[in-house]
């Protein structure tokens, strides 16, 4: 009779402690939502000022123009856009706005204004600016995207913004060096990539109005930025997590900011391969309302730059690249981008990452072998705030016990065959793909400090770990040949290898 009655006392205990539990993470969720609902719009104008993106175009680049996106309240004004182009010293007008209301619960109504900029001289410098009623109210200055015959000079970095001094720091780097591309693999901003961390954390710091290492820079609105989707953008920090627009209804913020071509699979909402939209059917509407067709098209998608073809893909875990149908996507646009000399592959989870908390999360090796196949050069990904340089390396996948290719923990087993020759000095081609892990631009470092001190307990395939600073990848492309560099938050050069063809 004791027995019985000290587990029924148990089980009450634990069932009160679940309920408190409960109880915080509401009053915390509710907190976090009064915090966005009540920080006060911008006086002067915009809500998120002017940044420059691809746009929604179904090809995969349209080379003479850009878009121009800005946001502001929730008030009628007549707004334009002029450009002033290099060697002319007069003003033209560009296309009309086009103009959507965003209306998210717990958040004042917004309108997002998209302007396509065309007509662009290739590589040239070209001055834009935004008027109200008639009036000049923003000014910048941008280069037009570049040819395959000009070089060209790109940033990869993921894993970004948090508010802290590091990711400051690295956006602040990066707007000195005024790269023409920056390629962001996932993770843009923390928690949860919800609306209101965008407006706090990412423009803050890469749409600042000056260049300042405890502020960041005025990265976006000069330098063409493309993103892929990491976890903590769709909504979910970790695996348990549950993407639910009743506690945080203005998650998912990728796919009302970001401005990317819809060249990628079709998807359909609530279909597999797709991220799951939990809540009252009114925050759902509200939110593909303000997606309208980027959702969830956009996660994946591929667009030409310079001599360069790219692959931007969704590598989360909600998404089966067993899928035939998905891997001929994938195959059909890396064997179509015939003309690129460069090929380049980009997704937030790596699967040849030395990271131990994410070591089972390798279900992006399913498509190593169709990067092999279509000639791919690098691979970059986030995840691991870090950054990591593995040798040049081939992998066949092994079947799991019961014939499947992956594990339900995420493991895909196989055979890598490693290029120990390639030194990036005295030989610079490599058999293999170089995959880059760059995940240190402001996140939580992730400190592997038993394995620096002891470098044989690292994966033979890493080549170079460096996990102690935040940093990111500096490429400078010339016809045939890639030089990589890694630069410290400090300007402090890491590493730097060359590739050539």
């Amino acid at each position: 009779m004791a027995t019985t009655f000290a587990v029924v006392l148990s089980l009450i205990l634990i069932l009160l402690a679940c309920l408190a539990a409960a109880r915080l993470l509401r009053k915390r969720a509710r907190a976090e939502n009064r915090k966005a609902a009540d920080k006060p719009e911008l006086k002067e104008t915009f809500v998120v000022k002017p940044y420059l993106q691809l746009g929604n175009n179904p090809g995969r680049s349209d080379k003479e123009s850009m878009e121009l996106t800005w946001w502001t309240s929730d008030e009628g004004h007549l707004w334009a856009v002029e450009v002033k182009r290099a060697g002319s010293d007069r003003w033209s007008g560009a296309e009309l706005p086009v103009e959507d209301r965003i209306k998210i619960q717990g958040m004042k109504p917004k309108r997002r204004l998209r302007v396509k900029l065309t007509h662009l001289p290739p590589g040239a410098r070209f001055d834009y600016r935004v008027l109200r009623n008639g009036s000049p109210v923003f000014q910048s200055q941008a280069t037009a995207p570049k040819t395959a015959a000009q070089p060209y000079r790109f940033v990869a970095v993921g894993d970004l913004t948090n508010g802290r001094p590091g990711s400051k720091n690295i956006a602040y780097q990066i707007s000195l060096i005024q790269p023409d591309l920056l390629v962001i693999p996932g993770d843009i901003t923390y928690k949860r990539g919800r609306i209101s961390e965008y407006r706090e954390n990412f423009f803050p710091a890469y749409n600042s109005d000056f260049s300042h290492f405890l502020q960041g820079g005025p990265v976006v609105r000069s330098v063409l930025a493309v993103a892929s989707l990491g976890n903590h953008d769709a909504g979910t920090p970790e695996l348990t997590d549950i993407r639910d627009l009743n506690v945080f209804p203005d998650l998912l913020g990728y796919f009302l900011f970001w401005s990317q071509p819809l060249n990628g699979p079709l998807g359909s909402v609530g279909a597999t391969n797709t991220p799951d939209l939990i809540g009252l059917e009114q925050r759902k509407k509200d939110f593909l309302a303000a997606a309208g067709e980027r959702f969830p098209r956009m996660a994946n998608y591929s667009f030409d730059y310079g001599n360069a073809h790219w692959l931007v893909l969704d590598a989360n875990n909600y998404m089966d690249w067993t899928s035939p149908e998905l891997r001929a996507w994938v195959e059909n646009d890396l064997a179509s981008a015939k003309n690129a000399v460069w090929k380049f592959v980009a997704f937030h989870q790596g699967g040849f990452t030395s990271d131990v908390k994410h070591a089972d999360e390798q279900r992006m090796r399913l498509l190593a072998d169709i990067f092999e196949r279509t000639g791919v050069d690098v691979v970059f990904n986030g995840h691991n705030h870090a950054y990591e340089r593995n040798y040049p390396l081939r992998f066949k996948v092994k079947p799991q016990p019961d014939g499947k290719l992956i594990s339900p923990e995420g493991r895909v087993d196989g055979e890598i065959t490693l290029d120990k020759k390639f030194d990036g000095q005295s030989n610079t081609r490599p058999e293999g793909i170089l995959y880059i892990v760059t995940g240190g631009g402001g996140g939580k470092l992730n400190l592997e400090v038993d394995r620096r001190a002891h470098p044989d307990r690292l994966p033979p395939f890493t080549y170079k770990l460096v996990d102690d600073r935040h940093s990111f990848t500096l490429c400078d492309v010339n016809g045939r040949t890639l030089t990589v560099r890694q630069i410290a938050e400090n300007g402090e050069e890491l590493d730097r290898f060359v590739v050539t063809k």
